[in-house]
């Protein structure tokens, strides 16, 4: 620390303090918001393989998964994500469809050949 007049002068700490707890916000709002996003198209991804089974006649959502991650050569876990991901693709958002436009392709990259066949 340095000293004016003699005295030690905690400023430069006040300083560095505020930027840290600002930094930790930030990081805890960005983090906050994309597991939002992970969580939300993973829900949305569910309940279109419900639909998705129910249409084609299929027992259940988890029969409906296998299948196509079988048919894809995909983990069932990404399945439920891309089916996420084209929900989101359909959705009509007001006010923040640039980003739609700019998040659902960069969501859709592990989709490979599923993404391309929708």
């Amino acid at each position: 620390m340095s000293s004016v007049n003699g005295t030690k002068n905690p400023a430069g700490w006040r300083a560095l303090l505020s930027r840290a707890i600002a930094s930790a916000i930030l990081i805890a709002i960005v983090g906050g918001g994309g597991l939002g996003v992970w969580n939300m198209t993973f829900s949305m991804g569910w309940y279109e393989l419900e639909d998705a089974a129910r249409a084609s006649g299929v027992r259940n959502a988890t029969t409906a998964r296998t299948a196509i991650a079988e048919a894809y050569e995909m983990d069932p876990t990404l399945v439920v994500w891309c089916m996420g991901v084209m929900r989101w693709d359909r959705a009509n958002v007001r006010g923040i469809g640039w980003l739609k436009v700019l998040a659902v392709p960069v969501m859709n990259v592990p989709c490979g050949k599923l993404y391309e066949e929708a």
